[in-house]
């Protein structure tokens, strides 16, 4: 019963600005970002500082995450917070 309207909305969403940019497709970021905002709440929004902010912290996260895996979760400190608590 809701699966039309939700194929629907699916189809018409703007894909994410932060995945588009994590694929290397600035401009499509832009454009998709434009699309979500609206100018009226905000007339001194300024889209490419956002597409900045967005660059800088997927660079930050990705040098944070770097030569990690999903194996590290369940090593040393993390080990605690990821064990089976009973």
């Amino acid at each position: 019963m809701w699966y039309p309207p939700l194929l629907i909305g699916i189809f018409f969403a703007p894909e994410s600005p932060w995945w588009l940019i994590r694929k290397g497709k600035i401009a499509e970021a832009k454009k998709s970002l434009l699309r979500l905002t609206s100018r009226k709440g905000n007339p001194d929004y300024n889209p490419d500082e956002t597409i900045d902010m967005i660059r800088h912290t997927t660079e930050l996260e990705q040098d944070i995450t770097a030569g990690a895996s999903y194996l590290d979760c369940f090593r040393g400190e993390y080990l605690f917070s990821t064990s089976l608590q009973y």
